[in-house]
Order: C-alpha cells, then sequence, then structure tokens
C-alpha cells in the first residue's frame, strides 16, 4: 500500500494498458495527478495514421515514467483532470485525443469560487459539481451572436413568419444562460439550432465536395458532433472562411446560414416535441436515456416492463456530461454519458459515496432494480449514497426495505 506521493507514483508506473490519469490527496493535504501507461516512443510519425512497416517506424521503447504529465501541490491548489489537454514533455507524443476544455474550466471555476468564498469543500459540494450543467461552450456562442447583431438578423428576418411566437423565442433563447438542465425550454431550442447550423456549414460542403457520401451517413454526423463552439465561433467571426455563402450584403459572417438555421431547428423542435408550446420544450423531455434490458427491451411489450427511460441533463461540455443525437422521433437520445459517481474523502473516517444510473439488481421485480436512479441523475433530495454502510448486495443503507433513502448523513472528517 502506497503511503505517500513516492510510493503512489512508483507504484502506478508499473501500469501498461490502458493508460490512465491517477489523482493523488492524502491526509496531510498533498494533491498531484500523473498520467501512467505504456505510451510508444515514435520517431518521424505520431501514431495517428498507419505506417509501413519498415524500421525507420518500429517503436523506441516507451516514454520513461518521469517523463509522463505530473503535478504535484500545484500553486492553484487545485486540481482538475476532465479528459482536457494536459501539458506534456516537448520530446514525446501522448495523445491527440483531448476533449474541449470547457469542462475542465467550469470545475476550476466552481473550486475557486467556492475557495474564495471560505466555505468548506464538502461531499455535497462536490456532488453538486457532479451535477452541474453549464456550457461555456454555449455560453460563447450566444454572446458571439449577440454581439454581431444576430438577435436583431432573427426578428427581422423574411422567414419570420409568426413575429410574436419567433419574438418570444429569440428573447428567451438569448436569455439563457447556457445551463443544461432538465427543466430548460431554451437548451432544447439552443441545441436543434446549434446542430442545424452545423449542417448548414458543413455537411452542404461535404455534398458538393469529393466525399457527397459524408452527407447522409453517421460517419459524416459524428464529424459534426466534434467541432466546439470555439471553432464555430472562430468560422463565424472570419469574413473570408469558405464554410459559409458569403455575400456583400450580408451583415455578419454566415448570415444566410445562422438564420435559416433557426428557423428550421424550430420547426425540428416542433415536429420533435408535437409542440409549439415552450412550456413542452423542457431539455429533460427532449433529451432522455434509455436503459435496454437484454433481452426483453427489444421486444415491444416487454420493453415497456423491463427497460427504463430517464430524463438527462448536460450536454458533451458539461460537467455532467452527455452526449446525445437525433433518434427516428426527431427527439435527442444519449449515448454517453455518466456511468459512475463517487465522491471519497480520506480521513481517519473515510466517506466513500456513490451511484449508478439504475440499480444494482439485475432482477426487474426487485426493488433495487432502478432504484439509483433518482440519485444518480439528480432528481432526488438526496445526493450520492455511502459505500460499504451496511451489509448485503443489495442494501445501501440502514435500512432493508422497497422504500427510497430519502435522507442521507455524511461523515464528518476528523
Amino acid at each position: 500500500r502506497a503511503s505517500n506521493w513516492q510510493d503512489f507514483t512508483q507504484a502506478v508506473s508499473k501500469l501498461k494498458a490502458p493508460a490512465m490519469h491517477f489523482i493523488y490527496a492524502d491526509i496531510s493535504g498533498n494533491i498531484g495527478s500523473v498520467a501512467a501507461g505504456a505510451i510508444p516512443k515514435r520517431q518521424g510519425f505520431n501514431g495517428t495514421i498507419p505506417v509501413s512497416a519498415e524500421e525507420m517506424h518500429h517503436w523506441k521503447g516507451y516514454v520513461p515514467a518521469d517523463k509522463m504529465p505530473t503535478t504535484y501541490n500545484p500553486e492553484s491548489g487545485v486540481i482538475s483532470v476532465a479528459n482536457n489537454m494536459v501539458e506534456t514533455h516537448a520530446d514525446f507524443s501522448i495523445s491527440h485525443e483531448w476533449a474541449p476544455d470547457y469542462r475542465n474550466l467550469r470545475i476550476l471555476s466552481l473550486l475557486h469560487e467556492r475557495i474564495g468564498s471560505g466555505d468548506a469543500l464538502t461531499p455535497e459540494f462536490f456532488y453538486q459539481i457532479q451535477q452541474d450543467s453549464v456550457d461555456i461552450g454555449a455560453k460563447d456562442m450566444i454572446k458571439n451572436l449577440f454581439s454581431n447583431g444576430v438577435k436583431g438578423l432573427l426578428l427581422n428576418s423574411d422567414l419570420n413568419k409568426e413575429p410574436e411566437e419567433t419574438q418570444a423565442n429569440v428573447q428567451m433563447l438569448f436569455a439563457w444562460d447556457g445551463n443544461y438542465a432538465t427543466d430548460n425550454a431554451a437548451t432544447s431550442l439552443y441545441r436543434y439550432w446549434l446542430d442545424e447550423l452545423k449542417l448548414r456549414m458543413f455537411i452542404d460542403n461535404f455534398s458538393i465536395s469529393n466525399w457527397p457520401e459524408l452527407a447522409n451517413n453517421a460517419w459524416g454526423h459524428a464529424l459534426l458532433s466534434k467541432v466546439t463552439e470555439k471553432q464555430l465561433i472562430a468560422i463565424l467571426d472570419r469574413r473570408d472562411n469558405q464554410w459559409c455563402d458569403i455575400a456583400k450584403a450580408q451583415i455578419v459572417p454566415c448570415q444566410k446560414e445562422i438564420v435559416e438555421s433557426f428557423f428550421e431547428a424550430q420547426k425540428k423542435i416542433f415536429k420533435g416535441t408535437r409542440s409549439e408550446d415552450t412550456e413542452d420544450w423542457a431539455w429533460g423531455d427532449v433529451q432522455t436515456v434509455e436503459y435496454k434490458h437484454m433481452p426483453f427491451g427489444f421486444a415491444n411489450f416487454f420493453e415497456m416492463v423491463f427497460s427504463r427511460e430517464e430524463a438527462v441533463a448536460g450536454s458533451p461540455n458539461t460537467v455532467n456530461a452527455s452526449a446525445s443525437s437525433l433518434n427516428d422521433e426527431g427527439l435527442y437520445e444519449q449515448g454517453f454519458g455518466v456511468s459512475f459517481r463517487q465522491i471519497m474523502t480520506p480521513g481517519k473516517k473515510n466517506t466513500h459515496l456513490f451511484s449508478l444510473p439504475t440499480g444494482q439488481s439485475g432482477h426487474f421485480l426487485s426493488p433495487h432494480y432502478a432504484d439509483l436512479a433518482d440519485y444518480h441523475y439528480g432528481h432526488s433530495d438526496a445526493t450520492l449514497l455511502p459505500l460499504g454502510q451496511c451489509t448485503g448486495a443489495t442494501q445501501y443503507c440502514q435500512k432493508q426495505s422497497t422504500e427510497k433513502v430519502n435522507e442521507l448523513v455524511f461523515l464528518e472528517q476528523e
């Protein structure tokens, strides 16, 4: 068992695969992070595309453990890792697949705000971070569109056939705070608009380029999901960009695509929700996740009994991560999300809290078949559940019954 930072780094250096990022904390207040795994040393290529089997392309061993990304007791006093790009050694290529920095920046912002307030960093606070659904990229996008006068363009567009309705929707959208909460209607309108804008800017270009097949298949739309708001803003700010229909009469770059995509997004949300009333546009009604039972979840009658559906907050860029795509019904179905939550505090009395998306029993008649969903998705007043506080494979707390646990008591740090 590792008893200090040196023991810890030596232990994780033995890991070969899969490469992972480890976080360290001890009861003395030291914190650190280290990446570990067998990363090949390559010369003349970086591993992103296939190369010949010539000797010049052979691996030259592995990146030494002491050259892997490492942080120990940073001056900021906090460490956040959210699949974002980290500082790497100049001589070695660690990875080319990094998540946008939005989640990491949001975590750091919440931590520094809490520390600045003087309030303690409690398990309850970290649960709030895990459930946070504010998308910094979306906030930046709305701010950019507003500063470029897009709000006025939408209200004065020839496509605006319902002025009062459009004005209400535009006002709602530009007042949005970027929170992908389940009860937010502006979130749904923004997401439909964002995806439609990407389609009109990129897929239309694919259809007239050397890759017309990308316009109508899953690969093309998968590529779109990787386009971030930061990249979109950079494109929209350029008057000479190649992705938009540029005309001298346009007030802002990509004006045609921006305006047309908004009104098409309204049509799609009408169709998906079967309503023009914004009260029916809550993001939790538009974005859901379905947990299908194997095999009965794929049979029409049995699906209603065996499968479970949950309203889901978040976006790919939020701490409470959720990636979804349009299904055949015109609504968003989650394909990637948080599969496990846990909070641990070191000390004389360790606190270890957890949740799962459904439950710990595979029997659909068990009270524990899906009783963790409320805690996992933030639908309950309680937060996470204490691990190891009871005996028995399917008992979560001090009482064993079909009732849900309504109140949790966190163990205080000594």
